[in-house]
């Protein structure tokens, strides 16, 4: 099964140190660099729009018996570097909202990609999904592509209802440019899924020639959003 969504809108975030004071100020720093957070791409995955995986069909007419629907989302985040700042640190977490009077959960990463990344990869627009539910590596990097610097990704969270990616600055790459990021949730069936997806930065700000100032960006941009059959 191949998916291949729209691209979402997108919106930018300036950002600020809400901690950091500047020598001489009583005003926090401002930051130059910027961050743009992506809506969530989505779309319900049915057993009746699969023709080529038999496997995954049964998979999700079972999971339907059961009360349980799937759904795929694709994110994004975008990271530009101004005035010598360096993001040295980025974490883009999705948190579904729980149902604490039914003590149960609303919804779960089922799956996440990418897992890891520590080498330069050709980033896909496009997700394929096997008869496990899960993506298949080696599919995902079809179709559509664009070649990615080296870089350092881990993701988190799978099987929870706050799943996360961190983004690591190596010493050879920063982060910057354009990411994208795939999501296969679980949830239960005929109720509307609520979610929030939040992006934060760790900037690491080169004041003078021979001292480095790491500075946490408080201001973290937030979307929320729903998924609905």
């Amino acid at each position: 099964m191949i998916l291949d969504l729209p691209d979402a809108k997108s919106h930018r975030y300036e950002l600020r140190d809400t901690r950091g004071i500047v020598l001489g100020s009583t005003k926090p720093h401002e930051l130059k660099s910027w961050v743009k957070l992506n809506d969530v791409v989505y779309t319900q995955l049915n057993s009746d729009d699969i023709k080529d995986d038999n496997k995954l069909q049964l998979f999700l007419k079972n999971a339907k018996k059961d009360g349980l629907v799937y759904y795929y989302l694709k994110l994004g985040s975008s990271f530009v570097q101004e005035n010598g700042e360096v993001f040295d640190k980025a974490t883009l977490l999705v948190r579904f909202n729980d149902d604490i009077k039914k003590n149960h959960l609303v919804a779960v990463a089922h799956s996440m990609e990418p897992l890891e990344c520590y080498e330069t990869y050709e980033e896909s627009s496009q997700a394929k999904i096997g008869s496990s539910f899960g993506f298949i590596s080696a599919e995902i990097q079809a179709g559509k592509k664009r070649q990615k610097k080296d870089m350092s990704i881990r993701a988190f969270g799978e099987g929870s209802s706050m799943a996360y990616w961190e983004m690591y600055r190596t010493p050879q790459f920063s982060i910057e440019g354009s990411y994208r990021f795939h999501m296969i949730v679980r949830g239960q069936l005929d109720v509307v899924i609520d979610g929030v997806l939040e992006l934060s930065t760790f900037i690491e700000k080169r004041r003078f020639a021979i001292f480095n100032e790491k500075i946490a960006n408080n201001k973290k941009p937030n979307l929320p959003f729903q998924l609905s059959p």
